[in-house]
């Protein structure tokens, strides 16, 4: 027991010396500063405060500046994209231009919801070149297999935000590039709003625009509308029926 006790004052006095307390304290001292700051930020009359005073000085600085250096004229649009592209690359690009500029008149939208306009693109887009045909009064492609999955990040203690991931794939590797999507989530954790904010990497240039398909049309026109994603469901798989049917043959 005695040499117990020794070990017990010679550790603690080795944690004393070289500065693992003070270490403790510091780090504590600085999340507790952190965490004041963040729910001052967040709420409050310091938020208040903020607010006001940004809203004072920007607000006449904004109506009153000539921005005319940097407005672009849409028909310098077109005149480049016609000069920089074919014919055909013409019709894509304001075939999406167009698709884009529609409001898609909803706030938010259910996981299970974008799903089924996943299936309906997968139904349509999926190769079928070398696909088992089956038959049930009329013949049709062999189902894909098709699903939808949302995993959240490991919380940060020092963010205020949620972020997570809705992957839209496929179960066949040979056209998941082709067929699969994957979507970035966020939300503000304290926030009352329960749909998540989302976000989608894709080029932004002409020839993006030229590039975008169906889907990646549809998911971008949700976002620049700021529609909500709403998490009903965390895990859904179904089957999917090639649009394309396989033509009969008789023996």
């Amino acid at each position: 027991m005695a040499n117990f006790d020794e070990d017990i004052k010679r550790i603690t006095n080795q944690v004393i010396e070289d500065g693992t307390v003070d270490s403790i304290i510091r780090e504590n001292v600085v999340k507790g500063f952190t965490k004041a700051i963040e729910d001052s930020f967040s709420y409050g009359s310091l938020r208040d405060a903020i607010q006001n005073r940004v809203k004072t000085i920007l607000v006449p600085f904004i109506e009153g500046y000539d921005m005319k250096d940097y407005i672009v004229k849409l028909d310098t649009i077109l005149t480049d994209i016609v000069n920089s592209t074919c014919l055909v690359d013409n019709k894509k690009i304001m075939e999406n231009f167009k698709e884009l500029m529609v409001e898609p008149g909803i706030k938010e939208i259910k996981v299970s919801d974008m799903f089924e306009q996943y299936k309906k693109y997968v139904a349509d887009h999926m190769e079928t070149s070398g696909r088992h045909v089956e038959w049930d009064e009329h013949p049709y492609y062999d189902p894909m297999e098709v699903s939808a999955l949302v995993e959240m990040d490991e919380k940060k203690s020092w963010s205020s935000f949620e972020y997570g991931t809705l992957d839209l794939k496929v179960e066949e590797e040979d056209q998941e590039e082709e067929l699969g999507f994957s979507i970035r989530l966020n939300r503000y954790d304290n926030s009352s709003d329960k749909g998540y904010d989302m976000s989608y990497d894709y080029e932004m240039s002409v020839h993006g625009m030229r590039m975008l398909n169906d889907f990646e049309v549809y998911l971008l026109r949700l976002i620049r509308a700021g529609v909500k994603l709403i998490i009903d469901s965390e895990e859904l798989e179904d089957e999917v029926i090639a649009t394309q049917e396989p033509e009969a043959t008789y023996e």
